[in-house]
């Protein structure tokens, strides 16, 4: 199993403004004109594992093709507040996903490619 050195990914958002339009988050109805402080933090995490079933590895070339088992975990919170309200909501979705890999190496894999699609 690996994490990639994307493994781990995060964006945060900060909006305070006078809404233009009415809002509704999380059963409460935020008026227009009103002003609300507003958060958006989000992170992903990419597990990975790949079975390689056809393994190549000569002296001077090699080639593999595997498939991979790979999971994209989605973790977030949504914040709204105002003067009459404070909101919060938790994000956490886990993606499966599968795919295949292959490699092909020449010279002692001095020279290689990779492709994955998942």
């Amino acid at each position: 199993m690996r994490v990639d050195g994307n493994g781990v990914e995060g964006t945060e958002i900060n909006l305070d403004n006078d809404l233009n339009k009415e809002v509704k988050f999380n059963g409460d109805t935020y008026i227009a004109g009103a002003y609300v402080e507003s958060d958006l933090k989000t992170s992903m995490i990419d597990l990975e594992y790949q079975y390689k079933f056809l393994n190549l590895e000569n002296i001077l070339a090699g080639f593999s093709i595997g498939i991979i088992g790979k999971i994209k975990y989605l973790d977030g919170e949504a914040r709204m507040n105002s003067f009459v309200y404070d909101n919060k909501k938790d994000i956490h979705v886990p993606i499966p996903m599968i795919g295949l890999g292959a490699k092909i190496g020449l010279l002692a894999d001095i020279l290689w490619k990779r492709g994955q699609n998942s």
